[in-house]
């Protein structure tokens, strides 16, 4: 089974242990380069020093390990402050369960329900789990060379969105109560 949540700042550094534990190429397509570890803490740490500039959510397996993760850069990190950046990375083994499907839904309503108009993607064009999950989602992709942009406007927040995202979180969290209380749950 497959958990959720939302990442806490002293856990950054677990992000950058993350990202350094995936194969070369599979950095690649989430970086457009390989990126070495150096440059991984550097980026960990940038995000650190402004974390209020970012939201992670995480996907964990019953052990826990993590198996995927969305990075939601917001307000002046990105091209403007009424919108979110999403970055996306699913481990190879665990691609098509959904996991990626789920980390973008959870992503962009969050956005949504904090009032930002518009969500992108910067995507490696030959990544195709990206690619085919920005499509799922009807996100518009403009196209150059090897690159794209992947872009879609959000609704206002409505009363629904804020108790969809309220009751994910709730269950995510009596899930993981659940695990922690019946270790043969897990």
């Amino acid at each position: 089974m497959i958990s959720y949540r939302h990442l806490f700042t002293f856990e950054y550094p677990k992000y950058a242990t993350f990202l350094k534990s995936l194969d070369e190429d599979t950095r690649r397509s989430f970086f457009g380069y390989t990126a070495n570890d150096a440059a991984i803490d550097h980026l960990v740490t940038g995000f650190h020093s402004a974390a209020h500039k970012h939201e992670f959510i995480v996907a964990t397996d019953a052990q826990p390990n993590w198996v995927g993760v969305v990075h939601i850069a917001h307000g002046g990190s990105v091209r403007t402050s009424q919108e979110a950046e999403l970055g996306i990375i699913v481990k190879p083994e665990n691609r098509r369960q959904g996991i990626g499907n789920e980390l973008i839904s959870r992503a962009t309503l969050w956005a949504r329900n904090r009032n930002y108009l518009d969500i992108y993607m910067h995507c490696i064009s030959r990544n195709t789990a990206v690619m085919n999950l920005v499509k799922k989602h009807n996100l518009k992709i403009d196209m150059e060379y090897d690159e794209a942009d992947a872009r879609i406007t959000l609704p206002a927040p409505t009363l629904k969105s804020l108790m969809s995202e309220s009751t994910r979180i709730n269950m995510d969290l009596m899930q993981a109560a659940f695990k922690l209380s019946t270790p043969w749950a897990a």
